[in-house]
C-alpha cells in the first residue's frame, strides 16, 4: 500500500502519438499524483486530456517513456495478463463525462452492486454498501427504476455511486458537471469537495476554474500535449 510521502503515478517522459497521426498527442510528460490530493487537468480542447486519461486508465501506453503505478510498469505486454489487469482496474475507477455509456442494468440498485460482485464480495456485504451508496448519492427513491429513465444529474449521481462503492484508490473524472443543472453541478461540488484529504486520489479533468478553485489541491495545466504548469500544494 502506498504512503502519502511517495507518488502513487509517476509519468516520466510521456509521449504518444495516434496510430498513423505523425502529430504526438503527448509530449514528455511528467507528473507524479499522490494519494489523498485531488488534481484537477486543465487546459483547451485537443491539449491532450482525454489521452493523457487513456494513458492512466492503460487503455493506450507511452511511444516512450515510463508510466508507473505503485511502483509497477503499466505496459501493454502486463496488461495482457488477465490477472495483473484485473487487479490494476480494481484501484482506479473512472466517470465518464456522459454517464449513459457506463449505465446498462435494468435498475440504479442493480448498477451500484454490479462492480461490488466484480470485487467477488460476500452478498450480504453487498447490499450493505449498495444500500450506503444509494443513501450517501440521495438515490434510495429511485432505487428500482431503470438508469435510462433518469434525469442526466440522476444518471451522473447513480455513475459516482457505481464507482465509489467499489472504493478504488484512484478515481478520474473526466468533465463531472457537464450537462447539469444548477442544483446537480452544487451536488457533484460539494461531493468532491468532501473528499479533499482522504484517503483517495482523484483526478479531474475540466475546463470550469469555478469547479477547479474548490476542489483543487493541484491545478495541472496542460497545452498541445505538454505538461505547462503545476499549480499549488503537491
Amino acid at each position: 500500500m502506498n504512503t502519502n510521502t511517495e507518488p502513487l503515478i509517476n509519468l516520466t517522459n510521456v509521449t504518444f502519438s495516434y496510430r498513423g497521426y505523425e502529430e504526438k498527442a503527448l509530449r514528455d510528460v511528467n507528473a507524479a499524483f499522490f494519494p489523498g490530493k485531488c488534481y484537477t487537468i486543465e487546459g483547451p480542447n485537443g491539449c491532450g486530456k482525454s489521452t493523457l486519461f487513456r494513458i492512466l486508465l492503460g487503455l493506450d501506453f507511452p511511444d516512450e517513456g515510463e508510466y508507473i503505478f505503485d511502483g509497477m510498469p503499466i505496459t501493454a505486454r502486463k496488461m495482457k495478463n488477465e490477472a495483473f489487469a484485473r487487479n490494476f482496474h480494481k484501484r482506479i475507477g473512472f466517470v465518464f463525462q456522459d454517464s449513459e455509456v457506463q449505465l446498462f442494468t435494468q435498475s440504479v440498485r442493480d448498477e451500484i452492486a454490479f462492480g461490488l460482485y466484480q470485487l467477488h464480495l460476500p452478498e450480504d456485504e453487498i447490499r450493505e454498501k449498495t444500500d450506503e451508496f444509494l443513501k450517501l448519492f440521495d438515490l434510495e427513491a429511485l432505487a428500482e427504476r431503470a438508469p435510462f429513465t433518469l434525469s442526466g444529474g440522476q444518471k451522473r449521481r447513480v455513475a459516482f455511486a457505481a464507482v465509489f462503492a467499489m472504493d478504488p484508490e484512484v478515481v478520474v473524472i473526466d468533465e463531472p458537471l457537464s450537462g447539469l443543472d444548477e442544483k446537480g453541478q452544487a451536488f457533484i461540488t460539494q461531493f468532491l469537495k468532501g473528499l479533499k484529504g482522504g484517503k483517495h486520489l482523484i483526478i479531474v479533468s475540466t475546463h470550469n476554474r469555478a469547479l477547479a478553485d474548490e476542489i483543487a489541491d493541484v491545478h495541472v495545466h496542460m497545452a498541445e500535449g505538454r505538461i505547462v504548469d503545476f499549480e499549488g500544494e503537491n
